[in-house]
């Protein structure tokens, strides 16, 4: 039966509608913002004043905003790595046959279901807390006086306390997504590389790496997605050393308890340039993890 035009129209306006009035009309507002000057992001468009490229300037040239620029490139690499590199050992782990490997699987996916607000506070007040966070309790207890008198919250350490809290809340999700691909593997292809004398470090490379490829570049670009809008971590671990562009943006649009005062357009180059960064990584995150050639 042939589909007529008016019943495919029907069907289409609704998902075409929301993408025009959510979508596509914020990020055109947003891109034409980037050239004027804006007093606040409702101003009416006459009210506007165009200064050209005068905002990337500007926002280039603000050495906050290269510093966060920097730091979204240490979290999307760095804690990229740990967050991948332990999910996938958790959910080897769980994968096994190991005794409590539900439990422990169950236990890793706990943090996905607690706020990231929430989960930030607790390391900065109770595990990296310098008088009595459970870091300096536990070192102080087994004698290792050094570790614990490392200020984690002091300027020079905060990004790496921050980076340590964003694994700890991510690696939920990306463990389940692995332990999911894994469980997929047929157990007959351990069974012969078992046989073949191959241990269990020997079995991941050669049979579980290749076969969940897919997936790791899967998890690999929802990473990247979810670097772009870095901002709960870096809200609760505020600081210079922790700015990300979505909260250097936040505070362009918004002010902040120090300085209220806003500059929007500066705010919406830096959405812009954000967009471009996020490209950036998509680009790369398939360039580095490449399609898996194997079936099963």
């Amino acid at each position: 039966m042939e589909l007529k035009k008016s019943t495919l129209f029907t069907f289409l306006f609704p998902a075409v509608f929301l993408f025009a009035v959510f979508i596509f009309y914020p990020i055109l507002r947003t891109i034409m913002m980037s050239f004027f000057a804006v007093n606040t992001i409702t101003s009416p468009l006459d009210s506007w004043h165009y200064v050209g490229l005068q905002n990337y300037i500007d926002l280039f040239t603000n050495p906050t905003f290269i510093i966060s620029i920097g730091n979204i490139f240490k979290i999307w690499f760095i804690t990229g790595i740990a967050t991948i590199s332990l999910s996938l050992l958790f959910a080897t782990i769980v994968n096994s046959n190991i005794f409590g490997n539900k439990f422990f699987a169950k236990l890793v996916y706990l943090p996905e279901v607690i706020s990231p607000i929430a989960i930030g506070y607790a390391w900065l007040l109770y595990v990296f807390n310098s008088n009595y966070g459970l870091l300096n309790s536990f070192f102080s207890a087994i004698g290792l006086d050094s570790l614990a008198s490392i200020q984690w919250t002091s300027p020079d350490m905060l990004f790496v306390s921050m980076s340590i809290a964003a694994v700890f809340g991510a690696i939920g999700q990306y463990t389940l997504m692995y332990i999911s691909a894994m469980s997929r593997i047929p157990n007959d292809y351990y069974e012969v590389a078992r046989i073949e004398g191959q241990n269990s470090v020997m079995q991941f490379f050669t049979i579980t790496f290749p076969l969940i490829k897919d997936v790791i570049k899967t998890t690999t670009v929802l990473f990247t997605t979810s670097t772009i809008g870095f901002f709960a971590f870096a809200r609760v671990f505020g600081s210079i050393n922790t700015i990300t562009p979505m909260i250097f943006t936040y505070n362009q649009i918004f002010g902040t308890e120090i300085n209220p005062d806003t500059n929007v357009g500066i705010g919406a180059a830096s959405g812009v340039i954000m967009t471009l960064i996020g490209v950036f990584f998509f680009i790369v995150s398939n360039y580095l993890v490449k399609e898996s050639d194997y079936e099963y």
